[in-house]
Parts: structure tokens; sequence; C-alpha cells
């Protein structure tokens, strides 16, 4: 490890922060963070981005692939495009992640829990640990590393308190669920 003189937030790109700049020409919007910490007394730094779950991440306007340390576009690949949409066909919409990296008190905010163990008629657990635990069974929510959790799509739209806390999912404001 050599460390990095980088200043992720400090650094503009033109007039604009480089945190609103990335986030503003990846679709879709992903929730993409940037951790600075000092390791052995070296200052790093790591741009954590999650994994496309349904469509490929575009960058201003192009969906790119790494090769190595390369992007190339996307189309340049169509074997391996035809196997990253073979991926995404996997994956459900209901298991796709409407919130990711979150704390317990954040997912208790954001899921209406009392409804939640009515709806399914069982007694509230006493302690967060207990309504969490269910949570998973029931795969509202996903443990992601300790102490951050990430919501399903599946989870807030059956349980959010309010859908417009969850950019993904603001535009599915009707809900009919039996």
């Amino acid at each position: 490890m050599v460390g990095t003189k980088f200043k992720p937030r400090q650094t503009k790109k033109g007039n604009e922060e480089l945190e609103y700049w990335l986030g503003r020409l990846l679709q879709p919007r992903l929730d993409f963070r940037i951790h600075e910490f000092t390791c052995d007394g070296l200052p790093m730094v790591i741009f954590e981005v999650p994994a496309a779950l349904y469509m490929p991440t575009r960058f201003s306007g192009e969906e790119l692939i790494r090769f190595g340390s390369y992007n190339k576009k996307l189309r340049d690949y169509p074997e391996k495009e035809k196997a990253l949409w073979a991926i995404f066909r996997h994956e459900t919409f209901e298991k796709g992640h409407a919130v990711q990296s979150v704390r317990a008190d954040q997912v208790l905010s954001l899921i209406d829990y009392p409804s939640f163990f009515d709806l399914l008629g069982q007694t509230l657990p006493e302690n967060r640990t207990g309504i969490l635990a269910r949570f998973m069974r029931e795969r509202v929510i996903v443990d992601v590393r300790p102490g951050l959790f990430n919501i399903t799509n599946l989870g807030a739209l059956l349980f959010a308190r309010r859908l417009d806390g969850y950019e993904s999912l603001s535009r599915k404001a009707v809900r009919v669920i039996l």
C-alpha cells in the first residue's frame, strides 16, 4: 500500500463537486459511496459502487465494461453484453434492492414494522434484533455486513412507511396488496 493524495470531496469536475458530477452522469442512479480513511498511517480512498441489478450501468449515456484497468464500450463486445443480460434475467425485481447499506435504525424508520407483524398475525418482537431477524427470514431486508442492510424492493413495496423515501420506487405510488 502506498496511499493516495487524491481528495474526492475536494475535487471538482467543471463547476461541480466530483460526487455530484458522478451521480448525475450514472444511470440508473446508484447509491455509490466514497470512503476516505487512513490505514497504517496512509491516506486511502475507496469508491463503493453497487453491482448492476437489472440493466447495465451507463456513464454519460454509454454502457461500459471493465477489462483490467480499461473501460470499453459494452456494445463492442456482444457476447459479454448477452452474458450480462442473462445475469439480469435471473434477478427478479422483488429481490432487487430499493435502498442499500442502511443501519438498523434506518430500516425501522423506513419499514412499517408494526403493520408487518400485524399482517402476519404475529407478536411484535421485544427488541430490534428480533424484528430484523424476522425481516431477513421474510426477505424484506438482506444483511450486507454487520450493522448494514439492504431493503428489498418487495419489502419496500409491501411495508414502506412512505414510498417517496425510496428514489427507485417513488413513482410506484399505488399499491394493492392481497
